[in-house]
């Protein structure tokens, strides 16, 4: 398993042949290394919800690639407006199955305009991962953890809008993935986390994880 981070909350998973783009908020995100024209090929588009920051450059880059994807119901209805095709409507709890790669819908407490927020449980090629989106610590978190044992669990750390970084230990004491990399902070100032912070969250989940600090264009191989 391959993980590209684009900055903010913009990862690209490449579990085998399949790549899975999420929250590709490029265009416009001060952090991102790439543009959206930069994206040659997707296999799957995923949004976790519709807030500008996270819906980004979707539709430019799902009609370009023609990446398969799986979203809120609500969500997936206004992709279909926007002449984009191939858009499964879904809810939480519920898993759609894109070949070799399970997208599994679960809870994340924050706020939007069409539908629910969600998280995201990729599978595949015997890895799993966990893409919070955005929210706070939320009880689920303890059965995501349990039913499926991510490999890899990306988590928003930058407070004001999602969880921070005390938050964020909470969480991965409970999912207990393989590795954790943090998301969806130092974009801007409001969510900005100075490096103690950082060192702290190290620090603390070394007995339970790997924690990965990445850098916006790196690539983990895991």
């Amino acid at each position: 398993m391959r993980v590209t981070w684009y900055g903010h909350s913009c990862f690209l998973y490449e579990i085998g042949e399949k790549k899975i783009l999420i929250d590709p908020f490029l265009k416009d995100n001060p952090a991102s290394p790439i543009k959206p024209e930069d994206v040659k090929e997707a296999d799957l588009v995923l949004v976790t919800h519709d807030h500008f920051d996270h819906l980004g450059d979707a539709v430019s880059i799902m009609k370009r690639t023609k990446a398969a994807s799986a979203a809120v119901f609500e969500l997936a209805n206004w992709f279909e407006e926007q002449g984009v095709p191939g858009v499964v409507g879904a809810n939480v709890g519920g898993t759609v199955r894109f070949g070799p790669i399970g997208v599994s819908l679960v809870p994340a407490n924050h706020s939007c305009s069409r539908g629910v927020p969600v998280g995201y449980v990729l599978t595949g090629g015997g890895d799993c991962i966990y893409h919070a989106g955005d929210t706070c610590y939320i009880a689920e978190m303890e059965y995501i953890g349990r039913r499926w044992r991510p490999t890899l669990a990306c988590l928003p750390i930058g407070g004001h809008f999602t969880m921070d970084v005390e938050e964020a230990i909470e969480a991965a004491l409970v999912i207990k993935p393989r590795c954790l990399i943090p998301m969806h902070y130092n974009t801007w100032s409001p969510i900005r986390v100075d490096e103690q912070a950082i060192v702290k969250l190290v620090a603390s989940l070394q007995e339970i994880c790997q924690v990965k600090v990445m850098r916006p264009g790196e690539t983990l191989q895991l």
